[in-house]
């Protein structure tokens, strides 16, 4: 080895040696800026370890508020028996109201993902006056039972009078668990 190789290679050493000490070890010495950034490291993480008990508590009332809600969803293990759930609750509301029913229809099935709610939707026609609508309406909102109006369809039939009747076109869509029983992710 020739002698500028060594000399090369001695100052090479030493600036790889200084490099390493300016990086392990803080410019001011102990007790400085690298101490106050892992005081601050530390200090974060014990406040999320205090943040913990709170955040248990919230995912408790949330899990309490699923089980609430979900309380309300469609009974019946299929779809089927689900859709007869609503048509039951269609035809009693008809029949409390006072109105006659002409047509119930169970429309396809909506499932938008796998693991996700199902949603049941039946249409119903029926003829009322514009007060027993705003009954049905009010008694769909105020179930127990979580159904929603998709659609509603108004019509008059043609030439008819003030006082006659009209005809509606209502869309009711209830949800019910996926076929696993358990509520989606």
């Amino acid at each position: 080895m020739t002698r500028e190789r060594k000399w090369i290679l001695i100052i090479g050493a030493v600036l790889l040696l200084i490099g390493a000490v300016i990086r392990f070890i803080p410019a001011g010495g102990p007790g400085t800026k690298a101490d106050s950034v892992s005081d601050k490291i530390l200090e974060k993480y014990r406040a999320k370890a205090a943040e913990r008990d709170a955040l248990q508590h919230r995912l408790l009332e949330m899990e309490r508020s699923l089980g609430r809600a979900e309380a309300l969803l469609l009974s019946g293990g299929t779809p089927a028996l689900a859709a007869v759930d609503i048509q039951n609750h269609l035809g009693g509301l008809a029949e409390k109201i006072g109105i006659h029913m002409e047509r119930m229809q169970v429309l396809p099935v909506v499932e938008k993902e796998e693991n996700a709610y199902v949603r049941i939707p039946v249409r119903m026609n029926v003829k009322c006056s514009a007060g027993q609508l705003r009954d049905i309406l009010y008694s769909l909102e105020t179930s127990d039972t979580l159904l929603t109006v998709t659609a509603v369809q108004v019509r008059r039939p043609v030439g008819a009078s003030a006082g006659e009747r009209l005809q509606v076109q209502i869309t009711v869509a209830g949800l019910m668990k996926p076929a696993g029983g358990q509520p989606p992710k």
